[in-house]
């Protein structure tokens, strides 16, 4: 198995045109468990910035992307009244206990209440544009966590007790600002904090031991701060970068970072 996926991946198509990329995409296993590909990370093998494109890629698409046992949606929503005022909150009425990856989509919920969720590895949050506050599972089996395009969101309850996520994904959240507690993470291997205009530093990452992948993409501010090239040189075992910057700062990129893909 370990064998199958290194030569997935070395059969990245060059230059990841969309249709090659798509029948690629379409050799991809359903992976349940980050154990599954932990050795891929450290894989001997993979060394070229393709590879590490396509690490990416096979990471996302069959770990954490549609292989999810529950779609649940806006039709879950229930009122309640708390604290003296009227509260959008979901439930979930399908969702079994054995079940252990969940996507919420669209839901207008303002509190995501996640507790008592116990059995989850994977957790996606995409576009529900109301949610303030997610209240994370309390027990620590998650492995994967996306937040993608919450509008509002200010409050993530329980993130840095996450101590066993090894992919964290906070995406396009410009009202959340508490980024630090992803340095409380240790375990994180995959972090990507793209299009959050109001994260400016990185200096909460400085020396973690184990992220590999880094993504910071249209956080523009982020290269201009004087500390980022310290902390990225900080980082013992980052191996791909993506970030945003001009010609310029990526030629001192290149030059301050000569063994980070990017």
């Amino acid at each position: 198995m370990n064998n199958k996926y290194i030569s997935i991946i070395k059969n990245a198509p060059d230059g990841f045109g969309l249709e090659e990329t798509d029948t690629w995409q379409k050799t991809f296993p359903r992976i349940d468990s980050w154990k599954e590909i932990s050795h891929l990370y450290k894989h001997p093998q993979l060394e070229s910035a393709k590879d590490f494109t396509a690490l990416s890629m096979f990471t996302y698409q069959s770990y954490f992307h549609d292989v999810y046992e529950s779609i649940c949606s806006q039709n879950s929503i229930k009122d309640k009244i708390f604290g003296g005022k009227m509260e959008a909150y979901f439930q979930y009425k399908e969702l079994k206990p054995e079940h252990h990856s969940l996507t919420l989509f669209e839901d207008k919920s303002y509190r995501l209440d996640f507790s008592n969720f116990n059995a989850l590895r994977k957790l996606n949050i995409s576009r529900c544009r109301n949610a303030v506050e997610i209240i994370v599972p309390k027990d620590n089996t998650l492995e994967g966590f996306e937040v993608i395009g919450g509008q509002q969101l200010k409050i993530i309850n329980g993130l840095e007790s996450l101590s066993n996520v090894k992919y964290l994904s906070i995406k396009k959240c410009n009202k959340f600002k508490n980024f630090n507690l992803a340095g409380e993470l240790k375990q994180l291997v995959f972090l990507n904090l793209s299009e959050n205009k109001g994260l400016t530093h990185i200096n909460f990452l400085e020396g973690h031991p184990n992220i590999v992948f880094l993504y910071l993409i249209g956080c523009s501010k982020v290269i201009k701060n004087p500390s980022t090239i310290e902390i990225l040189k900080s980082l013992p075992k980052l191996k791909f970068l993506r970030i945003a910057a001009n010609m310029s700062e990526r030629a001192n990129l290149k030059e301050k970072l000569p063994n980070i893909h990017s």
